[in-house]
């Protein structure tokens, strides 16, 4: 399984020890700076099936949803 964290600016789930346990699960990517536009975006969720979103940083619209054809589950931390 491929799980991004695509806004993990304040590195969250290293400090707080949730990427051990994402990582039993599959393939973890984690961007700790936003993406430069929204095409970087797209490019970094691409081969996403679980995206994990810092207190929804990330905004999903039907647009980029429709880029991202592996998708399965967005989960959003934080409020």
């Amino acid at each position: 399984m491929q799980i991004v964290l695509p806004d993990d600016w304040g590195r969250f789930a290293e400090r707080f020890g949730q990427l051990e346990r994402l990582e039993a699960l599959g393939a973890v990517t984690v961007y700790a700076d936003p993406p430069a536009d929204r095409a970087e975006l797209t490019r970094r969720l691409r081969p996403a099936e679980v995206v994990v979103t810092i207190r929804a940083r990330t905004a999903f619209d039907a647009a980029l949803l429709a880029e991202l054809p592996n998708l399965r589950l967005i989960a959003v931390t934080g409020t």
